[in-house]
């Protein structure tokens, strides 16, 4: 058993190189087209999302410089009382609600927005895969189509909405909090920011691997829950065909790949939440050796009060509030950016949502001639998701291109035949007699492949007529 399951996990490893190939993607454009496409309320509440996104991404450079300013502040206690702690409390209580009421616009309008245009791309593809003519379907699988259409909706719907507004605010917060740190202290900014990408790609792997962690599962065992429930609800037949030792081969290959993706990943958990951490520790020694080395420079020089507390002596051109201000601002700029990451990735999947949608909507009636491709990746040796690429000349499936690298699939031919359309002949009487002089036929998405060769039938009106031949011989999907 254990060979099984060590010849399932190398099994496994192919199989996941071979799904990495990634997907096609439609434009930023075409992507938020079903967002515009929508009415006007629509398109002002992605206004406003926006505007509350950007809003709510200053709320950490805000604090960045309230943070820093708050030693200063504190330094008075002695001659104002607890006046400066009351205020400081409520400049945090002040930005507190400033933060929720921004949250609550930013998430309430996108995901709005994300629901409406959901809706609208949904709607519209499928309109148009009922109004694609047979040819469309025989190259297409319809069963995965039709199973495809709500992940792939729930997938735009996560990337247009709360990670879309996610995105805008990190953003803002990258952005802002490099900015007010090289207000600051434009010299203890450059000198975080040497640490920032260690922080903000740990922080990224941390935010990646958790928020992932429950989609590797349900895939790592959808594999085997699939081989199992296929072999319970069809044991006879296994029994029948002694198949009892290869769905047992198929099962551990398939429980192999879910062990190695939930123990693997642990040392990965550990080793980029220890780098986080230990990425701040090294910022905090940085800001303080470096910041205290500014610092004691001024006040050798010229006397100064590094703390900005006391009006009666002029405050440090370093002092204590600028240099953790530089330090608040790239620390919460490096989070921010880490987390754009994640929405980048949600909206690279509704990217792909969209792309597999508007194939079937951009095609309409008048559409060219299209070949699809096997394409074979070259370490592997095998074929993967085929490629589309529009074409003129008369492929046969089979064959190679002129290229001579990849082997054509099919041949989706010219869209001529719109289903919804009520113009064209219409008989007035149908007598029922039907008659074939020697056709010759093949489906219009595989022209090598010959279904009838001069055939001729005559079936008078009223007569019923049975082809008897080889099993699938004459199956009529073809």
């Amino acid at each position: 058993m254990e060979d099984l399951r060590e010849e399932g996990a190398s099994s496994a490893k192919s199989d996941s190189r071979l799904k990495k190939k990634s997907k096609e993607q439609a434009s930023t454009k075409e992507t938020l087209s079903f967002v515009f496409q929508g009415d006007t309320q629509t398109m002002i509440l992605f206004f406003v999302g926006v505007l509350g996104g950007i809003g709510n991404g200053a709320v950490y450079p805000i604090l960045a410089y309230v943070y820093s300013n708050a030693f200063s502040d504190i330094t008075g206690l002695s001659s104002k009382g607890l006046e400066e702690v009351r205020e400081l409390a409520y400049t945090f209580m002040i930005v507190g609600v400033y933060g929720l009421v921004m949250a609550t616009i930013q998430t309430g309008c996108f995901e709005t927005v994300a629901h409406r245009a959901t809706v609208n791309l949904k709607l519209q593809w499928f309109r148009a895969l009922l109004r694609q003519d047979s040819a469309f379907f025989d190259v297409h699988d319809i069963g995965g189509i039709a199973s495809n259409v709500s992940p792939a909706a729930n997938d735009y719907y996560r990337g247009l909405g709360r990670k879309f507004g996610e995105g805008i605010q990190f953003a803002t917060t990258g952005i802002g909090g490099i900015a007010y740190a090289f207000y600051a202290s434009w010299r203890v900014a450059f000198v975080v920011l040497a640490v920032t990408p260690a922080i903000s790609f740990a922080a990224y792997m941390v935010v990646h691997l958790n928020q992932t962690k429950s989609k590797r599962s349900a895939d790592a065992y959808s594999t085997a829950g699939s081989i199992s429930y296929s072999t319970v609800s069809g044991i006879k037949t296994v029994l029948s065909l002694n198949a009892v030792p290869t769905m047992l081969k198929k099962y551990y290959e398939a429980t192999g790949q879910a062990v190695e993706v939930a123990t693997g990943i642990l040392l990965k958990q550990g080793f980029f939440n220890g780098s986080m951490l230990g990425s701040f520790v090294f910022l905090y020694a940085i800001v303080c050796i470096y910041g205290s080395y500014l610092i004691s420079e001024d006040v050798e020089d010229t006397g100064c009060d590094p703390s900005g507390g006391y009006s009666a002596t002029p405050t440090c051109d370093n002092s204590g509030p600028d240099v953790f201000g530089a330090m608040f601002g790239v620390a919460f700029a490096g989070q921010g950016i880490s987390q754009v990451g994640s929405f980048l990735e949600a909206f690279s999947a509704a990217r792909v949502a969209a792309n597999e949608a508007l194939s079937a909507i951009k095609r309409k009636p008048g559409a060219p001639e299209e070949t699809l491709y096997h394409d074979a990746t070259p370490a592997e040796g095998s074929e993967t998701a085929s490629e589309t690429k529009k074409s003129t000349h008369s492929s046969v499936a089979g064959e190679t291109d002129e290229s001579g690298n990849r082997k054509v699939k099919a041949i989706l031919p010219e869209y001529l035949i719109d289903a919804t359309s009520d113009k064209g002949k219409k008989p007035d009487d149908v007598q029922g007699h039907i008659t074939f002089d020697n056709v010759r036929f093949h489906y219009p998405t595989r022209p090598g492949q010959q279904i009838l060769n001069d055939f001729s039938i005559d079936v008078p009106a009223g007569k019923t007529i049975a082809f008897v031949g080889p099993r699938y011989a004459l199956h009529g999907t073809g």
